[in-house]
């Protein structure tokens, strides 16, 4: 796996601890809905059957199974959310995440720069194979790029990622919007 700026470049990135922290947001069943738009991704989201919707901080929608729904989320006075599990559709209602003890490893990818995550190219017909001046192929996972309109970014956004052997796990890699960062997860 390997992180390259818009250049091709290795993306030079200063991996820094973190924790989730504790916030509210809005969780909804609705059994009917089967798509959701998450304004962040740019992009419709599936509902399966038994879902959670979600809303976040900044309006961006997704859904969760109700086994995640009840080992992430809590109501705002900490106490478990079973009884909205065990109806079949509840409204909009806020929710609280439960601060983790959970070590992650974070990224700033400055505003106005922009950065691809890669794995290694196993399909040499893939026309999303970029090669470095090593001759290296890779396959595009996602690119992110800190400047669009969507939201402010906050300094940037971050790259998150789980910790492997104490080193971060690049095969476990998302992004946070930088605003949602700030809010959701607090630098150790």
């Amino acid at each position: 796996m390997k992180i390259l700026n818009e250049n091709g470049n290795e993306f030079i990135n200063n991996w820094v601890a973190c924790k989730k922290t504790s916030y509210v947001i809005q969780a909804k069943r609705d059994d009917s809905i089967k798509e959701v738009y998450n304004c962040l991704e740019r992009s419709n989201v599936s509902v399966r059957e038994n879902e959670v919707i979600l809303k976040g901080l900044l309006g961006e929608m997704w859904a969760i199974s109700e086994k995640k729904f009840l080992d992430i989320y809590t109501d705002t006075k900490g106490n478990s959310l079973e009884y909205l599990v065990e109806k079949k559709n509840f409204d909009w209602v806020d929710v609280a995440t439960k601060a983790s003890n959970t070590i992650y490893y974070s990224c700033l990818v400055p505003i106005g720069e922009e950065c691809g995550i890669y794995g290694m190219a196993t399909d040499k017909e893939s026309e999303a194979v970029y090669h470095n001046a090593k001759g290296e192929g890779f396959r595009t996972l996602f690119l992110i790029n800190s400047s669009d309109s969507i939201s402010t970014h906050g300094d940037g956004d971050r790259l998150l990622c789980a910790v492997k052997d104490g080193k971060p796990n690049l095969s476990d890699i998302w992004v946070v919007d930088g605003e949602i960062f700030l809010k959701t997860y607090k630098l150790l």
